[in-house]
């Protein structure tokens, strides 16, 4: 989702280096994605960003942002062998279904991350100088 969090780390990952694809319900949050460094956007309303991330070749990251239970499945799958998926958003839910049997054949890594440190911020700034 290209929503508070989302819209930073589409920067982050883009300064970092990375192919950024961002997903979203609404073409206004992935214009805006594309104007932070999005190199891909999907509608998910219209298309399955699952297919459509694949058809790249998968992702080496996914970070789920946005709280709906099926977002972070949609995450998961578009995840290629030995991807990592970070879950940041907390779906009132609280459960989510991964697949034991493919997170461990494909090397899957799934990890919690609840905030940055004051320090991880700072090398997001020296990265960004004179940019």
């Amino acid at each position: 989702g290209v929503g508070g969090l989302g819209h930073l780390a589409i920067q982050y990952a883009a300064i970092a280096g990375g192919r950024v694809v961002a997903v979203d319900l609404t073409d206004e949050k992935l214009e805006l994605a594309r104007d932070l460094g999005a190199e891909f956007t999907v509608n998910a309303a219209r298309e399955d960003p699952v297919a459509a991330i694949q058809k790249l070749g998968g992702a080496d990251q996914a970070i789920a942002l946005a709280v709906s239970p099926r977002s972070f499945e949609q995450a998961y799958r578009s995840l290629r062998r030995g991807g990592t998926l970070v879950f940041v958003a907390l779906p009132a839910e609280n459960a989510v279904t991964i697949p034991i049997f493919e997170t461990v054949l494909n090397g899957i890594t799934v990890v919690g991350s609840i905030v940055g440190t004051r320090t991880d911020l700072r090398e997001v700034f020296e990265r960004t100088e004179g940019v």
